[in-house]
């Protein structure tokens, strides 16, 4: 059995996914089963407990959790990494995007790290801080879903 975090999830599903699909599997026809646990960390807790042989997690968390329940770490191993993809977003729907609230979120996340609250937030997350991005830097992740949708050219 193996594990996955969530259906919509880039390194909980989509890259595992995507590999599969390169090779001309699925994930139900390749590990003949599969159950989503809802969390990067119950993937890992599904495999170190055995409940399933194997899991996509994503490699923030693994780090994070190497942190802070090692014991879990302990009782796994990486078989496989992905290249680095974008850092998931903070998004908000388009047609609110210039809106005076969405305005002062961005700007209370980009400015967290100048902040003595707002480094102990996160130093808390294990992050350095947020950025404004271009949209490009998701334009891998886009490219493996029309693989897995099987759209790609």
């Amino acid at each position: 059995m193996h594990a996955f975090s969530d259906p919509d999830s880039n390194s909980g599903w989509l890259v595992t996914a995507t590999a599969l699909a390169k090779a001309g599997q699925t994930p139900d026809r390749f590990f003949g089963q599969t159950i989503f646990t809802w969390g990067h960390r119950n993937v890992v807790r599904a495999v170190a407990s055995g409940l399933a042989m194997s899991g996509s997690v994503d490699g923030y968390v693994y780090e994070v959790m190497r942190e802070t329940e090692p014991e879990l770490i302990e009782r796994t191993r990486i078989l496989q990494q992905s290249k680095l993809l974008g850092f998931p977003p903070v998004a908000c729907a388009a047609s609110v995007e210039n809106e005076p609230r969405t305005k002062l979120l961005q700007k209370a996340l980009v400015d967290m790290a100048q902040d003595e609250d707002g480094r102990a937030v996160l130093r808390m997350l294990r992050l350095d801080g947020f950025s404004i991005e271009d949209p490009s830097l998701f334009a891998t992740i886009a490219a493996e879903v029309a693989i897995v949708r099987g759209t790609a050219g």
